[in-house]
C-alpha cells in the first residue's frame, strides 16, 4: 500500500498515479489513475466501476422480462381468438376478439335502474355503471373498449345531485369513445344503437347491449351491415348484468362455446353436456 493511502486496495495490474515535477520545486499530482479508470473511488475505497458490458447486460435482462410480460398479455387478450381460430364473417373477415364496442346510455340507465333503484324513462343514466363496466372489460376480460355515446352527454356520477361530462378515468380506460351527432326527428331516435352496430361491423368485433336488436335486423339500410347483424348476433352480440345486492358487474355468456357458435352449429342440451369448451 501506498503512504496515505490506508483505505485503498492494491489491484493487480494497475500503478498508483505517477507524480510530475510543478516547475517551481513542488510536486503536481497526475490528472489520471494509470489502469485505475474503471475504478470508482468515491466510497472512499477503491471499488470497480460498472462495466459497459454489464450495462449492456442489465438492460438485456429488462428486456428479456419485458418481452416475457407482453408475450403473457397478448396470450390472455388472444383466449377468445384461439377458440374461434381461423373463423370468418361472411365477407371473409376474421373475428377481431381483442376489441368490444360499448353501447355506454344502455349500460349507465341499466345501472341506475338495477343498482341505484331509479324509476322513470328519464335521469337513469349514471357514470358509475359506465365505469364498472369498462373496469371489468379491460381489467378482467383484458378487452380494449370502443365507447359509443351521445356527444356532449350529461349525467349524475355515482348518485351525484349535478351533471357532469364523461369522467376523464372512464375516457382513459377506453381505447376511443365514439360521440353520436344529436340528431332531431323520430327517425334517427335511436342512433347510438346503429352506431353500435356500425363500429362493431366495422372491427368485426363484439359489441355490448342488452337490447334485442331485433327491428335493427330488419330495418338497417345497409345491406352488407344488416346481413352481417342477422349471421353473426348469436357470437358477437354480447349482454350483461349488474348484482343488484353487490353493484358488481359481469357478463352472461352463455353456455354454448364461442367456436361452435362461430361455426353456425344447432345444439341440442344433451350435447351441451360433452361439448368440448376449448375447441
Amino acid at each position: 500500500k501506498g503512504k496515505g493511502k490506508g483505505k485503498c486496495k492494491a489491484v493487480a495490474g494497475a500503478t498508483w498515479p505517477k507524480q510530475e515535477d510543478s516547475g517551481d520545486g513542488g510536486v503536481k499530482k497526475a490528472k489520471s489513475w494509470e489502469g485505475y479508470e474503471d475504478w470508482d473511488e468515491s466510497s472512499g475505497a477503491v471499488k470497480r466501476k460498472a462495466s459497459s458490458n454489464s450495462v449492456a447486460g442489465e438492460e438485456k435482462k429488462k428486456k428479456k422480462k419485458k418481452a416475457a410480460e407482453w408475450e403473457e398479455e397478448e396470450e390472455e387478450e388472444n383466449e377468445m381468438e384461439k377458440k374461434c381460430k381461423g373463423c370468418t364473417d361472411l365477407e371473409g373477415r376474421r373475428f377481431n376478439f381483442k376489441h368490444i364496442v360499448v353501447n355506454f346510455a344502455n349500460v349507465g340507465a341499466t345501472y341506475g335502474k338495477k343498482v341505484l333503484g331509479k324509476t322513470g324513462d328519464s335521469r337513469l343514466f349514471d357514470w358509475e355503471g359506465v365505469r364498472r363496466c369498462v373496469r371489468f372489460l379491460k381489467c378482467n376480460k383484458k378487452l380494449k373498449v370502443i365507447g359509443v355515446i351521445n356527444e356532449n352527454y350529461r349525467a349524475p356520477d355515482n348518485a351525484s345531485r349535478g351533471q357532469v361530462n364523461m369522467p376523464g378515468d372512464i375516457e382513459k380506460m377506453c381505447e376511443t369513445i365514439e360521440e353520436t351527432p344529436r340528431i332531431i326527428g323520430t327517425n334517427h331516435g335511436s342512433a347510438d344503437d346503429e352506431m353500435t352496430i356500425k363500429c362493431a361491423y366495422r372491427r368485426n368485433c363484439p359489441f355490448l347491449d342488452n337490447d334485442n336488436y331485433r327491428d335493427w335486423k330488419q330495418q338497417l339500410r345497409d345491406t352488407k351491415v344488416r346481413d352481417w347483424l342477422n349471421k353473426v348476433q348469436e357470437l358477437l352480440h354480447w349482454h350483461y348484468y349488474f348484482d343488484k345486492g353487490l353493484g358488481s358487474f359481469d357478463m352472461l355468456e352463455g353456455n354454448v362455446p364461442e367456436h361452435l357458435l362461430a361455426q353456425g352449429k344447432k345444439m341440442d342440451k344433451r350435447d351441451l353436456w360433452t361439448a368440448s369448451r376449448t375447441g
